[in-house]
């Protein structure tokens, strides 16, 4: 991360993957819609560490979960 605010909003995009990795309710559509700016301009840096990540949002969205709501 380059600069102050890109690694403020890190910590803010984790803390929201987290939540919705581990809340037992439906996966919302763009629900980090707010972050692709900052992933835009940082994919590079991101897209390995982050791949585990996005195979389990994709895994979510492709295959009916049952959830305890």
């Amino acid at each position: 991360m380059q600069t102050e605010t890109d690694k403020v909003t890190l910590q803010e995009f984790t803390i929201d993957l987290r939540h919705l990795l581990t809340d037992n309710k439906k996966l919302e559509e763009g629900a980090l819609n707010k972050f692709e700016p900052f992933m835009e301009r940082n994919y590079r840096d991101l897209s390995t560490p982050m791949t585990p990540i996005l195979v389990e949002l994709a895994r979510r969205f492709l295959f009916k979960m049952t959830y305890d709501a």
